[in-house]
């Protein structure tokens, strides 16, 4: 016998709509933020800071809206491929990724304050 769902954020009627809070709204801007800055990081399509960002969110606008959640699933999948592809093993990919995103914003910062 299957059981049904835990409650979500994701768990609605097909078709039904959910108001647009303030929170929904910040989850939205944040997570197209984060999806755009890594569609400009990943220019050169090699698995690094951009797949990341788009993977991170995907992942935030998925806490809140069901399409993303789809959207999620393939860029993780594409993600490891293009990992391995590279010879590199996925979560050592995303470990690198997440060092060049710090040391990026610790320059920025120092060049910005300085």
């Amino acid at each position: 016998m299957t059981e049904a769902p835990a409650p979500g954020p994701n768990t609605e009627p097909e078709g039904s709509r959910r108001r647009l809070t303030p929170r929904r709204i910040a989850i939205g801007v944040a997570g197209f933020a984060m999806v755009l800055a890594g569609l400009i990081l990943s220019l050169p399509l090699v698995p690094g800071p951009g797949f990341l960002l788009i993977i991170g969110g995907l992942a935030l606008l998925a806490t809140e809206f069901a399409w993303a959640e789809r959207w999620l699933h393939t860029a993780r999948t594409r993600f490891e491929a293009a990992s391995r592809k590279a010879g590199v093993e996925p979560k050592y990919a995303a470990i690198a990724g997440i060092l060049i995103v710090v040391v990026i914003a610790a320059i920025g910062t120092w060049f910005v304050l300085r």
